[in-house]
């Protein structure tokens, strides 16, 4: 069966001319623009929402709703509906922010080879999210129960997603992210608060993509870089679906890999590389390591839970949507410390030094 999809944008009318260009952008895909109710009323993204997932059409058979600071991919609606037809009973995202667990989830997924990754983050941004039409049917009861939906109350995002775990529906996101965040001044200040948010893998002129039915799941270990305190955790799934959070240093201890081994090693491959001696100027050292080490477990995680061996790792790292995912890493990790143009700069510089810790942590016996 062919799907249905009816796509819509939120805006407010401060930006409409950003909504505008995304419907202009991708005319095949007939985007509709919906407008905030209130618009001079308090900031509060809520009300457009519950106006745009109640605009879904009788005859639809899936909703797409788009928040106006994202940019789509070349040929979005072609990419969009050979997800659906992929994944046509699943709740689809089509971004996370690149610092995000989800983010790691995704480069991980890269590395498997895997077109969707779960979403593990317990709040998760909702730039572009589609519902198939029996859910966005249940949500829009939902957003009508009196207290549920308060403007003030709750965000646009943890309303959606709370929807959603509640029924015990696991939301995924696509791999590669099919848009981009845009860099808007925020009507309620996200910008300041978070720091840019960048996709960890878009592609604005992604070719044709198999669309398939492969999921990475954390089976049981997700490393991730911690934007709140600069640190490397290793996220452990318990029973139940909860995380307990160890330091990534202190996991790689149980398994045999003692700290002054890891800093040796670190050391070792920061200091060959050319630009070493600009780098540390830029960046303490403590921080780097945080980030080699995540990058490490992440080779740990890769051969001993998913069997991947170094070789693949290492041949998948320079595919195209692998390497956008890793060489993501640094500047995702660092959105909230560097100007992206110097969190950029050391991405580039430090794609090796990435590369070969992923390497490295998938050889370890």
């Amino acid at each position: 069966m062919i799907p249905r999809i009816s796509t819509v944008v939120m805006t407010h009318p401060d930006r409409i001319e950003s909504a505008q260009r995304l419907v202009d952008a991708h005319p095949d895909m007939s985007i509709r623009i919906v407008l905030d109710p209130r618009p001079d009323g308090p900031p509060a993204a809520v009300r457009t929402a519950r106006r745009a997932w109640s605009a879904m059409p009788g005859d639809a058979s899936h909703h797409l709703v788009l928040q106006d600071d994202v940019r789509g991919t070349a040929h979005l609606g072609q990419h969009v509906t050979g997800a659906v037809a992929a994944m046509p009973d699943s709740p689809l995202c089509f971004f996370t922010e690149w610092g995000s667990k989800t983010a790691q989830a995704v480069r991980m997924a890269a590395l498997c080879g895997n077109a969707w990754a779960e979403i593990v983050d317990h709040l998760h941004t909702s730039q572009a999210v589609l519902l198939p039409a029996a859910l966005v049917r249940q949500l829009q009861a939902h957003m009508a129960t009196p207290g549920v939906a308060d403007d003030d109350a709750v965000a646009d995002a943890d309303l959606l997603f709370g929807f959603l775990r509640e029924r015990g529906t696991t939301p995924l996101v696509s791999v590669p992210n099919l848009v981009e965040h845009i860099e808007l001044p925020s009507l309620l200040g996200n910008d300041i608060l978070r720091g840019p948010r960048h996709s960890p893998c878009f592609d604005p002129s992604l070719p044709t993509h198999d669309w398939d039915s492969g999921v990475w799941r954390p089976a049981a270990v997700l490393p991730q870089f911690s934007t709140r305190d600069a640190r490397s955790y290793c996220h452990l799934r318990e029973t139940g679906g909860g995380w307990t959070s160890p330091q990534t240093v202190d996991w790689l201890r149980e398994r045999g890999l003692a700290l002054p081994e890891l800093v040796e090693r670190f050391r070792s491959r920061l200091g060959a590389l050319p630009a070493a001696a600009r780098i540390r100027a830029v960046i303490a050292e403590t921080m780097l390591f945080e980030l080699w080490v995540t990058a490490y477990a992440a080779g740990v995680v890769l051969r001993e839970h998913h069997g991947l061996d170094p070789d693949t790792a290492g041949g998948r790292l320079r595919a195209p949507v692998a390497d956008r995912a890793w060489a993501s890493l640094v500047p995702g990790a660092l959105r909230k410390i560097l100007p992206l143009p110097v969190s950029h700069w050391l991405a580039e510089e430090l794609r090796a030094l990435v590369r070969d810790a992923v390497s490295a942590g998938g050889s370890t016996r």
